[in-house]
């Protein structure tokens, strides 16, 4: 995949500019039971802005 195609899929995901998800917050908890970490986070890097 190319950073074009990256992100038209960011892009067509609609979840930049969104309030908080509930299904991301279970994800990045997930992530910090398996990695035995206190937090973690999703980062989202668009064309212009993290």
């Amino acid at each position: 995949m190319n950073e074009v195609e990256r992100l038209e899929v960011l892009q067509d995901y609609q979840v930049l500019d969104t309030l908080e998800d509930r299904y991301l917050n279970e994800l990045t908890q997930i992530a910090s039971a398996i990695c035995e970490t206190k937090i973690s986070f999703i980062s989202l890097v668009g064309k212009d802005r993290q």
